[in-house]
């Protein structure tokens, strides 16, 4: 990722050069945390930082499920058992968010709150912290990776070679 980043950087002047979801969002979470900014609301995803997206999908049989990745990890974990015939999408919103907190996938390790880059991480996806023994409640299978990376961009952003 780095590679691909130092290359991205030296043709950004290209105007070819597209834009890099998971490194805007790096840089921008970066930039709030040195700036002690929030983010914008509209700005979060479900991959990086403290808090994630709400966001879920409509089904071809009608049913609101959340993201389709809990099922790659607990079968039937992405349901909320609502539908777009007998309910809002602000109640599947709200449903979403509820059963996401019953079901641990908002919580992280108590090993992530402690990091020092836990408000640009933010325990990284949830998919990738999943364990049968702690649930979502572990540090993810990238952490070494993550962290490497984020301090590498920190330095990087912190010399003004580039500002978010």
């Amino acid at each position: 990722m780095i590679r691909a980043f130092v290359y991205w950087v030296n043709h950004i002047e290209s105007s070819q050069t597209p834009g890099i979801r998971f490194v805007d969002q790096l840089l921008q979470l970066i930039h709030c945390y040195e700036q002690d900014i929030a983010l914008p609301w509209q700005d979060y995803t479900e991959v990086l930082g403290e808090w994630t997206t709400p966001a879920f999908c409509v089904e071809t049989d009608g049913a609101f499920e959340m993201l389709d990745g809990l099922n790659k990890v607990v079968r039937g974990a992405s349901s909320t058992g609502l539908n777009v015939f007998d309910h809002t999408f602000t109640q599947a919103l709200v449903a979403m968010i509820r059963v996401s907190e019953e079901r641990g996938i908002v919580e992280c390790s108590p090993i992530c709150r402690a990091c020092d880059l836990f408000a640009v991480c933010g325990g990284a996806h949830y998919l990738e912290r999943y364990g049968p023994e702690n649930g979502y409640r572990n540090p993810s299978k990238y952490c070494g990776d993550m962290q490497v990376l984020i301090r590498w961009f920190a330095a990087f952003y912190q010399r003004g070679i580039l500002l978010a």
